[in-house]
Order: C-alpha cells, then sequence, then structure tokens
C-alpha cells in the first residue's frame, strides 16, 4: 500500500507534456510562491470590496449590494478556502509527488488570476435600491456642513490651546445674541454677560462636543448646573483630565472598533479609495490616529474626501499624529 500514493502522483501526470511535467517537479518551491502572492492579492481585494459595501449599506437605508457583487465575493470566500486545502496537500506532499503538486498549484493560481480580474469595480457603488424603498426621510446633513468640517479640522490642527472668546461667541450665537455680545467689553465682562443670559434663558442644557483642553466655567460665563437654576451640561472628550478638572461625572463610551471605524471613514470618503492600492495603507494609519472617535473620523474623512494625491494623505496622517501627540503630552504634565 505504500506504493499507491507515488503511483497515483505519477499516474496524474502522464497526461502532462514531458517538458511541462518537468518545470512542474523542478519549479515547485516557484509555483508556490506566486500561488501565495495570487492568494494574499485576492484575499486582500476580498476584504476591501467587504468594507467597501458596509460602508455603503451604512447610508442611505433601503440600499442592498448588486448581485454581481454578492456572487463574487461567495467565489471568492470559496476560492480562499479551496487554496488553504491546496496549502495543505503541497506542504504535506512526498517528493516524489512535487510533479503533481506544482500542476495543482498552478491550476489554483490559474483560477485565483481570473477571480482578480473580475474584481468588482470599486469606482461606482456596490449597491442599488432595494425593493421596498419608499419616500427618502429628510436628510440629517448639516446646513453648511462643508464650513462645518473645515473649522474643526482646523481646530484640530492648529497649535494654540482652548479659545474662551471663541467659545464664548459660540453660545452667544446660539442664543441669537452675538450682536449684544460683541459690543460688551473685556472677557470678564462677556462671562458676566453669558452668564446673566443663559439664567434668564430658564432651563436648558448646554452641550460642548469634542472639548480638547480643560475649560474654566465662571471664566467663559456659564452658570454652574444646579437643581435650583434649571441648568444641565453636556461635554464631550476624549481626556479624562478635562472632567475631572471640571468635577462632572464621567461615563466612558467605547470606541468605535477597528472594522467600524474603517467602514465609517470608508462611507465618508467615498468609494474610489478602496481601489487605489497607494492610499489604503496610509487610510488605515490615519483610520487607526482617529482611535475610534466618530466626530474625528467623519471630519478627517470629510476633508479628505475625492482627494487622490499620496502626498496630502501622508500630510494629513503627519498633521493628525502631530496634534494628537500634543494633546497627549499635555495631559501627561497635568
Amino acid at each position: 500500500m505504500e506504493y499507491v500514493e507515488p503511483i497515483f502522483c505519477i499516474a496524474n501526470c502522464l497526461g502532462t507534456p514531458v517538458c511541462k511535467y518537468l518545470q512542474y517537479h523542478r519549479k515547485l518551491n516557484y509555483y508556490v510562491r506566486n500561488f501565495k502572492i495570487i492568494r494574499d492579492e485576492l484575499g486582500s481585494q476580498m476584504e476591501d470590496i467587504e468594507l467597501q459595501l458596509k460602508a455603503e449599506l451604512l447610508h442611505p437605508m433601503g440600499k442592498i449590494p448588486k448581485k454581481g457583487v454578492e456572487n463574487w465575493l461567495a467565489k471568492v470566500k470559496v476560492m480562499i478556502k479551496e487554496a488553504q486545502d491546496v496549502e495543505n496537500i503541497v506542504t504535506s506532499g512526498r517528493y516524489v509527488c512535487r510533479a503533481w503538486n506544482g500542476k495543482l498549484v498552478d491550476k489554483k493560481t490559474r483560477e485565483m488570476k481570473k477571480l482578480l480580474h473580475k474584481v468588482p469595480n470599486a469606482l461606482g457603488s456596490l449597491v442599488i435600491d432595494g425593493p421596498s424603498v419608499g419616500l427618502p426621510l429628510p436628510t440629517s446633513e448639516l446646513v453648511g456642513e462643508k464650513a462645518v468640517k473645515d473649522e474643526i479640522w482646523q481646530c484640530l490642527m492648529q497649535e494654540e490651546e482652548f479659545d474662551v472668546v471663541k467659545l464664548q461667541d459660540d453660545i452667544a450665537s446660539a442664543l441669537n445674541l452675538k450682536k449684544d455680545l460683541d459690543k460688551v467689553g473685556d472677557k470678564l465682562k462677556r462671562a458676566a454677560f453669558l452668564s446673566e443670559m443663559l439664567k434668564k434663558a430658564g432651563k436648558h442644557i448646554l452641550i460642548l462636543d469634542d472639548v480638547w483642553d480643560k475649560i474654566s466655567l465662571e471664566e467663559v460665563g456659564i452658570p454652574e448646573p444646579t437643581s435650583g437654576n434649571g441648568c444641565k451640561m453636556v461635554l464631550t472628550t476624549r481626556s479624562e483630565q478635562v472632567c475631572k478638572y471640571i468635577d462632572c461625572k464621567v461615563i466612558t463610551v467605547k470606541p468605535l472598533s477597528e472594522e467600524e471605524s474603517l467602514i465609517l471613514f470608508l462611507n465618508k470618503v467615498g468609494p474610489n479609495i478602496v481601489q487605489s492600492p497607494t492610499l489604503m495603507p496610509t487610510l488605515r494609519l490615519v483610520v487607526k490616529e482617529c482611535a475610534g472617535l466618530p466626530l474625528t473620523i467623519v471630519v478627517v474623512a470629510g476633508t479628505l474626501k475625492g482627494e487622490n494625491e499620496p502626498r496630502i494623505w501622508k500630510n494629513a496622517l503627519k498633521e493628525l499624529k502631530e496634534r494628537i501627540g500634543k494633546v497627549e503630552g499635555a495631559e501627561a504634565e497635568v
């Protein structure tokens, strides 16, 4: 029985021309290396297409994957499983089976290449309207969204620390009192003015989003929230020191996972990025620097939307690292 396997291997190659048989035998390692390169490339393409598909299905609602995309992904998953089986066979194969193994690896490599040539076009959409799509709900996009994103991005990149005057202006604008505040003199008088206006506003909730530095409520003009005055304040921050400084209750929000972050980023940055092998590595590093924070992800992705120049992406990554590094350094000094 111990000779059955060698005889079987030789029989499987009898139909192969002698020169090809010898080539499979001598260059098995070459065929295996090429096989692994194509398998890994196919796997990477599958992951990228799956990420983009999830991103496109995130918003708007009622979309479904194109049939061709679903079929391609299903075939690739089967192919990756078959490729693993082939690798296991080759790894445990005997020397006398080298030619047969080479032929098997070459055949599977060519099959994977065919699937690579049929990768869904990520430059277009991977989804279509579902059969039961109704009237669209009112959009959640903000008026003047681009200007807001640009302003937040500048805040992320700028060197200055927290700006009291800017916050005072923002609060006054929300109260439709910006013109009145502009007539007031220094920061101290502005703070007193705002404090009185907020107290007169009655019960309210003041939401400060994405606070990067410690703030003094008294300096800004925010009344200390109490059960008596009906004032409440909510702030979001990535710094626990900010919460401790204000002496507020801390509720920890778990950051998005790596996959969730990528999906959200791709949803905002647009579909044409996935098919760019020069941009995807940098994109993943940019997403990593966003630390799973949805606001940061949305702002950074919106800023880089439509950008295909690798230099711009690398500069954005560098600036993001520098900004976050300075914030973390400031926290460590406290």
